[in-house]
């Protein structure tokens, strides 16, 4: 889906996915239904609970050195991605804001090919 994803959009860079792995699992951004019925602290490394999905929002950048040797550089979760989804300040500076009480978080986002 990635590849074909950044063929569309004519993109040369490198992307990876995390389907198939334990990844989401590992970093923290991806809960059983018990895990997220239970009300623990599995969110974020365990900062915070997480209700709303199967999989949470995160981002995590690494860094690979001439010897192959791979570093976890970076990690953003929740309101730490803000800075890198420009509308967020937009749509806070509006009224009714981001409207997701009592509804999925960010249910409001779509892929631009998923308008009509």
């Amino acid at each position: 889906k990635v590849s074909k994803f950044l063929k569309d959009k004519g993109w040369d860079i490198p992307c990876y996915s995390s389907a198939g792995t334990s990844f989401n699992k590992d970093f923290g951004v991806e809960f059983s239904e018990e895990e997220r019925k239970s009300g623990a602290k599995v969110y974020n490394f365990g900062a915070s609970t997480w209700t709303y999905a199967e999989q949470a929002p995160g981002m995590s950048v690494f860094h690979k050195d001439e010897n192959g040797k791979i570093f976890h550089t970076y990690s953003a979760y929740g309101p730490g991605l803000v800075p890198f989804n420009c509308m967020f300040g937009v749509i806070d500076c509006i009224v009714p804001g981001r409207a997701e009480k009592g509804r999925r978080n960010m249910w409001w986002i779509k892929h631009k090919e998923e308008y009509e």
